[in-house]
This record gives C-alpha cells, structure tokens and sequence, in this order.
C-alpha cells in the first residue's frame, strides 16, 4: 500500500540525496550512474528493512525514489 509523505517532513534535496547514496553506493556504481543518469539500488538497513530505490537526473539534478521492503515477508496466508 502507497502512504502518503507526511507534509511536516521536508522533501529531500539533491545535497542530501547525494549525500545518502555516497554511503551507500559503491565507485562502480557511482562511475555508472554518472555515465547512464539512471540507477537501481537494493541495500538493507540493518535489522530494520530493506530498501529498492531508483536514482536518476531530473532537472539536471539527482533525483531518488525508495520503498521499503520488509525482512521478513508474510505469506498468503
């Protein structure tokens, strides 16, 4: 299910996107997503959840779209 942002959080700007993504991101990628303006990522956050995110450039600056994915997945029952 989508949730909406909450409006009492800022967007994020592209300082802090690419702040985010350096420490996530290794050189390989970084070099490629320079080269193609687009990338898709997977990376956990420990103990918590995992994230796919699709970065790319919009307007000239980087841009990012994350969801969330659960550890542990329910099943259809």
């Amino acid at each position: 299910r989508l949730v909406p942002v909450n409006p009492d959080i800022p967007a994020l700007d592209e300082q802090n996107v690419r702040r985010m993504l350096g420490m996530v991101m290794s050189e390989r990628q970084k070099r490629v997503f320079e080269e193609t303006c687009e990338m898709d990522l997977a990376f956990e956050v420990v103990g918590k959840c995992r994230i796919r995110a699709n970065l790319y450039m919009q307007r000239g600056g980087w841009a990012i779209v994350m969801r969330t994915i659960p550890l542990r997945i329910k099943t259809v029952e």
